[in-house]
């Protein structure tokens, strides 16, 4: 077996990976207690930027991963 590259290593780089995420929050006081609503929204624009490929030669470049699709993550503190 004899392996041969077809591409120099670290000569092709894939797309830039830009994503946006945002964090929406309110602090609420009630006697004295405090709570911390939160609202985390990932990947805003939902890319599908690869973040792996195959490098075989019969499959050079086929995606194996991407971007994590778009999510929202609601949280709260509570401080007493």
């Amino acid at each position: 077996i004899q392996i041969v590259t077809v591409i120099e290593p670290l000569r092709h780089y894939g797309e830039r990976l830009n994503s946006v995420d945002m964090r929406f929050g309110k602090i609420f006081r009630y006697q004295g207690i405090r709570a911390n609503i939160n609202f985390d929204v990932f990947n805003i624009f939902n890319l599908d930027t690869v973040l792996t490929e195959n490098p075989g030669f019969a499959v050079y470049r086929r995606p194996t991963g991407i971007v994590q699709a778009r999510f929202l993550k609601i949280g709260a503190t509570f401080d007493f």
